[in-house]
């Protein structure tokens, strides 16, 4: 049997690449109904129109809507400028750009800063069109991940130097038990 990838998806929201059988009779629309009705959708989740502050435009990828224990979790950040002058940010305390990982609602077991302290910055300059990206990968554990019961975790794409911060993310389950 034939497979075809669709990416399904709406704007500010996360989108899932899904394969789905290749049924070539089957209407547009009952197409789509099958394909947001999959449960077993793998793959890339990512917000596709990411938070923007001025010029700067944010988005946030991962490999995967659902962790499993010893399947790397990749994300990526990455910030562009889309302005038509230099934009710099500058952070005393907390580097520019991370990666965070969370359980929903609880404190960060993981970040990009505390894996890369040779590459944290805490200044960084965008010149027009030019954009900058960091990538984390997350191994999960036997115990990371839950049985019986449902988990969520918070994968977040930081930018600090700004009054108040900013930020995107995507949220993955980590358990037997996901939507």
């Amino acid at each position: 049997m034939a497979w075809t990838t669709f990416n399904l998806g709406f704007p500010g929201r996360a989108t899932w690449l899904c394969k789905v059988p290749n049924i070539e009779r089957l209407g547009l629309f009952i197409m789509l109904v099958a394909l947001a009705s999959l449960v077993a959708c793998t793959g890339d989740r990512s917000l596709d129109d990411g938070a923007t502050y001025g010029p700067l435009r944010l988005g946030l990828t991962s490999n995967h809507s659902r962790a499993r224990v010893n399947e790397p979790v990749q994300m990526r950040f990455g910030v562009v400028n889309t302005g038509k002058e230099t934009f710099v940010l500058e952070s005393k305390n907390s580097p520019v750009m991370d990666i965070v990982v969370s359980e929903a609602g609880g404190g960060a077991f993981l970040s990009w800063s505390t894996q890369n302290p040779d590459k944290v910055s805490y200044r960084i300059e965008w010149k027009p069109g030019e954009s900058k990206v960091i990538e984390l990968t997350w191994i999960p554990k036997p115990g990371d991940i839950y049985i019986g019961a449902r988990r969520d975790i918070d994968l977040v794409g930081t930018l600090a130097g700004l009054s108040g911060g900013l930020g995107v993310s995507v949220r993955i389950c980590a358990s037997d038990i996901c939507r």
